[in-house]
This record gives structure tokens, C-alpha cells and sequence, in this order.
């Protein structure tokens, strides 16, 4: 079909229209902690921690030296400009929208490079199905990368493309840009992010130096190092600028590095069924090309091996978290292109199931999340309401649900300010610093949550510091108040 001037910019742009819609529809029902949609806080606590540390730093306050947490500063700068633009959490939704928007007109090219624009349509809104199950809560680290990352495979499946037609291996330096720019990004939320595209630049070099490219393998080098590099200084000019630098390289690389290196839970401990939906996109390319090997070119052979591989290592031995996938999801364009290039129908019925399993899950839970009440929320509001005297400019909730924070407009009175001791307290380093932090420190009110008694950390001072205002053993919450001299 052929269409005129007008038509063709008309087409266009309805198609650009739809994925908007899309992604404001697919925020707005899966993200529980930014959408309008929910009234109540999440049962989960991250997306609250990069709100509270974003939305005080659009104020003023310093990452890390004010308010820390264990994650590099990219996601606390989104949550930050979102609360800069509309000073709530509708300011963050509306940045995922637009993510979310981008990632999907990439994905929508990847598939334009070997289906028809109706086809192309259909699949990218079907790659939302399996979004869904792997999206958790919303407004996590991985979610912000997924332009970058959908852009960055837009790349190299151009580059496949370049081979299978031309049988050169020339890459453009463009791509590279992209591919630093990935794991720049990486470094600074959770370096893993970036271990697909790594890989896939890394065979691509490989392949350049095999082929005797070299002026465009050193061309690709300097191309990667400019994208990491326009990330990552202004960041690095900025903690330096404020005396925090050591504090975020610390966050952002030492500790996490000792986080993943003792998960807290095995891989299959949420079931065999979570962890396939979760990483299905790594399990079917590896299958792919496995089964389709000698008919794979041995340069793209290599190269969504090594794709596929190296994330999936990472899913087996880390803690095995559903939105870890969000790091592979463009691979869905590239699983159905090679399904229908080797017309494996079986396989094809076999993943969109699945997907359609994990999908009608997550509907599921939407209806759950819609009727959800956080009675946990509501039983911290309870204490509090009971000592009206309570001064919330030296306040901090100690192993409580971080979104008291939010409710109460509560700038916390120690940098150290959320899951003490059940997350951020796991590593003894920082056991020790959270245990400092508060012996330095006079903070009047601490909202206890001691479930867990015995992992308390700071038990002795309070025990000589503060007493007890007010309890609830039946939800174990405790409101301590500093001792008068």
C-alpha cells in the first residue's frame, strides 16, 4: 500500500499516539507507588526510599551525607525532578510514562526491521504483557534504563541486520555511544543493568578485530567511552562539588558489590514458576540459538549468546528478583523475529503462553492492589496520633515501612533512615556506621519496629538513652522518646 504525504505523517504519528496511551495506561494500572490509581502505600519498600531521598534533595538536602541508601544517585535524581516538577509523586509517575513511551517506540523499530507495520504494532503492545509481570511495584532502578537499554538494541539489531544483508561487520559509532552511555547509567543505579549490552558491545569488538576492522574498533572504543563519560562526570562533579563523592562511590559501588555477593534468598525460593516468567527472555534466545545453531551466523551466534548468557548467570547466583528481567525485556523483539525466522510455531505458542500466564497474574494483583489497604501505614499513624506532642523535625522510623515519610512530611533525622537493620544493616560495615550515626546523634522521637528483637542494632542505647512513650505488642511497634538530662 502506498500512501501519500499526509497520510504516511497521519499514520505516524497515530502510531506514536497509541504508545503514549499505552504507556500512561500501563503506569497508571501496574505502578502502585506513583499511580493515581492506588490511594494506598505498597507493601514495598524501595520506590518510597528513592521518593523520600529524591523528593528532599529537590529541596536541598544531599544524597548520602543527609539521606542514604545502598543505589547508585540515577534513580534519586529522577525522584527528584519529579517532585521538582510537581512536588508529589505525580511528577515521578509522569517521567515513567514518558520512559516507558521512548523504550516503546524502539522496540516498535527493532520490529520494523522484519515485520510490517501492523505486526510490528501488535508485538510491541504485546511485549507489554510481559512488562507487566516483570515491572513489580514501579519506579525502580531498571525501569529508567529501559530507553537507553531498547535504544541500544535498536543498534545492534541494526547491525545484525547490516551483516545477514551486506555480510559487512562495520558498526556504527553512534551505537557505542549508546552502549556507554547504558552502562554509565548502570554504574550509577546497579552496575549489573548494564551486563546484556555490555556483552553484545563485547562480541561486537571481538568481531571487529577478527574481521581486521580496527580504525572502526578503536572508533567504537572512543564512541563507548564518550557515552559513559557524559553520563557519569556530571554526577562525579556534583558529590565532589558537595564533599560527597566517597560517600556515593562508597553507596553506589562498594556496598552493593557486598550486598550481591551474599544473596539473602535463593533463586527458586518465590517458586520454578516466578523465576521462568521472570528471566523468560534469557531461557528462550539461549534455546533459540541452541536449537538453531548451525543455521545462526557464527558472529550473531556469538553475539545473543553472549546477550543472553551473562545476565542470566547473574539471575541464578543474585537475589532473584523479578525486576532484575526489566534488563533483557528488549530481548521479546528479538525472540519473536528469530521464532518466525525459523518458523518455530511450537516455540512461539509455548512463550506467548507463558506470557499470557504471568500477564493475567499481574491483572490480578491489580485488583488486589486496587482494594489494598496498608494497615501497617495505618498502625504507625495510630502510635503517633496517641502522643500529639511528638516533634517531627527529630524523628526517625527504625525498621518501619519508609512511606510514613511521605504521609506525614517527614524530613528524617538521621541519614540512615530506612530498613536499618533488615536491609541496609546486612553487611557489618554498615551495621557499624548505622550504630555511630545514631550514638552521635540526639534524635528525640524513634519509631521502633521490633519484630525481631534480637536484630536490633541499636537496642543498648536505646535501653539507656530513651524510654518507652507508648506500644503496640500486637503489632510490635514501640515510640521511643530521648531521655531528658
Amino acid at each position: 500500500m502506498i500512501y501519500n504525504g499526509k497520510e504516511w505523517y497521519m499514520k505516524r504519528y497515530s502510531i506514536i499516539l497509541l504508545y503514549f496511551l499505552a504507556a500512561f495506561c500501563f503506569v497508571t494500572l501496574f505502578c502502585y507507588t506513583t499511580s493515581f490509581l492506588y490511594s494506598e502505600y505498597a507493601d514495598t519498600q524501595d520506590s518510597y526510599i528513592f521518593q523520600v531521598i529524591g523528593k528532599y534533595w529537590a529541596e536541598g538536602r544531599i544524597p548520602y551525607l543527609d539521606l542514604w541508601d545502598m543505589k547508585g544517585p540515577f534513580i534519586f535524581w529522577i525522584n527528584a525532578l519529579g517532585y521538582l516538577i510537581t512536588g508529589s509523586k505525580i511528577g515521578v509517575f509522569f517521567i515513567q510514562v514518558i520512559s516507558l513511551f521512548i523504550s516503546l517506540v524502539f522496540i516498535h523499530q527493532i520490529f520494523r526491521e522484519y515485520f510490517s507495520i501492523k505486526y510490528a504494532l501488535l508485538f510491541t503492545l504485546c511485549s507489554l504483557a510481559h512488562l507487566s509481570y516483570i515491572y513489580e511495584s514501579g519506579n525502580l532502578t531498571e525501569e529508567y534504563l529501559l530507553p537507553f537499554l531498547s535504544a541500544a538494541f535498536y543498534c545492534i539489531i541494526k547491525w545484525v541486520k547490516n551483516i545477514e544483508d551486506t555480510k559487512t561487520v562495520k558498526h556504527h559509532p553512534y551505537g557505542s555511544i549508546l552502549y556507554g552511555a547504558v552502562l554509565g547509567i548502570s554504574l550509577l543505579s546497579r552496575l549489573t543493568n548494564a551486563l546484556s549490552v555490555s556483552a553484545a558491545f563485547l562480541v561486537i569488538l571481538c568481531v571487529l578485530l577478527v574481521k581486521k576492522e580496527y580504525r572502526n574498533f578503536h572508533v567504537n572504543i572512543l564512541s563507548f567511552l564518550l557515552g559513559f563519560l557524559l553520563v557519569v562526570i556530571p554526577f562525579l562533579i556534583y558529590f565532589y562539588d558537595h564533599d560527597a563523592l566517597l560517600e556515593m562511590l562508597n553507596a553506589t559501588l562498594i556496598y552493593p558489590a557486598e550486598y550481591a555477593s551474599n544473596p539473602s534468598k535463593d533463586i527458586l525460593q518465590t517458586g520454578i514458576h516466578y523465576f521462568i516468567l521472570s528471566y523468560i527472555n534469557c531461557i528462550f534466545l539461549l534455546i533459540i540459538v541452541l536449537c538453531k545453531y548451525k543455521y545462526c551466523n557464527v558472529s550473531i551466534r556469538w553475539l545473543w549468546t553472549f546477550t543472553a548468557f551473562f545476565p542470566f548467570i547473574w539471575f541464578c547466583q543474585g537475589n532473584g528478583f523479578g525486576h532484575y528481567g526489566m534488563i533483557v525485556f528488549p530481548l521479546f523483539a528479538i525472540i519473536i523475529t528469530y521464532i518466525r525466522k525459523y518458523e518455530m510455531r511450537k516455540t512461539f505458542i509455548i512463550f506467548m503462553l507463558l506470557i499470557l500466564i504471568g500477564f493475567a497474574s499481574k491483572i490480578r494483583n491489580v485488583f488486589v492492589m486496587y482494594h489494598w489497604q496498608n494497615e501497617t501505614i495505618k498502625n504507625y499513624k495510630c502510635m503517633l496520633q496517641q502522643v500529639p506532642t511528638v516533634d517531627y523535625t527529630s524523628f526517625v522510623a527504625y525498621n518501619c515501612h519508609p512511606a510514613i515519610y511521605l504521609e506525614k512530611n517527614i524530613l528524617p533525622a538521621n541519614r540512615f533512615f530506612a530498613m536499618q537493620d533488615f536491609g541496609n544493616g546486612r553487611l557489618d560495615v554498615q551495621k557499624q556506621l548505622i550504630l555511630e550515626s545514631f550514638d552521635r546523634s540526639s534524635i528525640k522521637w524513634i519509631l521502633m519496629n521490633d519484630e525481631d528483637e534480637s536484630e536490633v542494632n541499636i537496642k543498648n542505647i536505646l535501653s539507656d538513652r530513651y524510654h518507652i512513650v507508648c506500644s503496640d505488642d500486637k503489632h510490635h511497634l514501640k515510640l521511643y522518646k530521648l531521655n531528658e538530662d
